[in-house]
């Protein structure tokens, strides 16, 4: 209700409307000059529905939050990496989280959204309901035309076994690391979510580097182990 109220006087003294789920953007493109910002950071309430695996949060709910209330479910969602992500600015733009590999990207998990629209109006959209509103929510980011005040999403089986491995490797190999990377990348098991990372402080060395990240979500840590073989087993691993 206070967002429909504040639509609505932002329509009646014409200004324009920018919103802010977590502030986590770096951008910070919903700081806009002469404009209404709404703080959604206080729509943050967690709902989660055990028997039909879905789960209804506000968009100010982080991601951190949601993890941990759906580990104590043994459920699952592709939440964000960072654990102080917003869920509203992380959805609206794709939500490439944990695990999106195995079970898509966050906003393929949306099955609805509750909205305040440009008039006040209350809506649900989901693909049987406000099926254009529901179809352009998943990637329209800052530029989506409607207030989201409630996600609605599927949750998965959470994976029994959460793990990492890793190479660190200083910068004069780069060209070699790269080119092996460009050559397994595409037979790399969905379970992984294979990452170069290059940083001024690699762990371990302590000086620029290349830090090659496995984690890895599977049912047993023999699978986990078989997934991360590559890494393990990289022919530059002498290096």
């Amino acid at each position: 209700a206070d967002v429909a109220a504040a639509v609505n006087r932002a329509r009646r003294d014409n200004l324009t409307i920018s919103i802010c789920s977590g502030g986590h953007s770096w951008a910070q493109n919903h700081l806009r000059d002469g404009n209404l910002l709404l703080d959604l950071s206080r729509l943050n309430a967690i709902e989660v529905d055990t028997d039909n695996h879905v789960a209804r949060v506000g968009p100010g709910c982080w991601s951190v939050d949601l993890d941990t209330r759906l580990r104590r479910h043994g459920l699952f969602f592709p939440v964000a990496h960072a654990p102080d992500v917003g869920l509203g600015g992380f959805l609206l733009q794709g939500g490439f989280g944990w695990n999106s590999r195995q079970v898509g990207l966050g906003c393929e998990n949306v099955v609805g959204l509750d909205l305040v629209l440009a008039d006040g109006s209350q809506v649900h959209a989901s693909e049987q309901e406000n099926a254009d509103l529901y179809w352009a929510a998943r990637g329209a980011g800052p530029g989506y035309f409607a207030v989201v005040v409630r996600y609605h999403l599927k949750l998965h089986v959470r994976p029994r076994f959460c793990g990492m491995l890793a190479q660190v490797f200083a910068m004069q190999h780069l060209e070699d690391v790269f080119a092996w990377a460009d050559a397994v990348g595409a037979e790399v098991s969905r379970s992984v979510e294979f990452q170069l990372l290059l940083t001024p402080s690699a762990m371990g060395i302590f000086k620029p580097g290349i830090e090659v990240l496995a984690p890895v979500m599977a049912d047993t840590w023999r699978e986990a182990r078989a997934a991360v073989a590559f890494v393990k087993h990289n022919p530059l691993r002498r290096k």
